[in-house]
């Protein structure tokens, strides 16, 4: 999986290829493509598109570039949550948060939790390990006995559509209900 531990691509991946699944995560789609290419995984999961972005063309370009093959696509809506393991909206004064969701979430956080620091980690799973008991962390939406949710949606414009595609050495099988994708460029030069 491209990006960090406990993020998007996690809940993704797990979605895609099931819970028995062995996963690792890599820095960035090019870093998940390259151990595909060196064998180091069989497949990557990588975000090709989502609705606030548009196409990820870096993600595009990088697959395009080397000999692996588009084996799947895997569309999910995200959302994100506040939780903390207190459960009491008023006590939390800091909120660890992972930049890329903070910035899908300024205007609600601001508008909920007015005094509170946000402070940034790594990780969506670093933000639950530095909460602790007594501030709170805003991460994917979960399921879980050990903390008790304050904000169910906290993205300002709702879940986040994000579509994955699964990249490997090997073509995928066929199933009568596929896909095609095309890659098209062209030479950028007058006429």
């Amino acid at each position: 999986c491209s990006g960090p531990a406990g993020g998007f691509p996690s809940e993704a991946a797990m979605g895609h290829f099931g819970p028995g699944a062995l996963l690792s995560w890599a820095e960035s789609p090019d870093k998940a493509l390259e151990s595909v290419l060196r064998e180091q995984a069989d497949a990557a999961l990588i975000p090709l598109e989502s609705v606030g972005e548009g196409l990820a063309f870096s993600t595009v370009r990088a697959i395009s570039s080397l000999d692996l093959r588009l084996t799947a696509e895997h569309e999910m809506a995200h959302t994100l949550s506040v939780v903390s393991k207190s459960g009491d909206l008023s006590a939390v004064t800091r909120i660890y948060a992972y930049p890329q969701h903070h910035l899908l979430c300024e205007k609600s956080l601001s508008a909920t939790f007015p005094s509170a620091e946000v402070v940034s980690v790594k990780s969506p799973a670093l933000a639950l390990q530095s909460a602790g008991e007594s501030a709170a962390a805003l991460v994917p939406s979960m399921t879980s006995s050990e903390w008790e949710t304050l904000l169910g949606v906290a993205n300002d414009a709702g879940p986040l559509r994000v579509r994955y595609g699964v990249v490997s050495r090997m073509p995928a099988r066929r199933t009568g209900a596929d896909a095609t994708a095309l890659l098209l460029s062209v030479h950028d030069r007058p006429g």
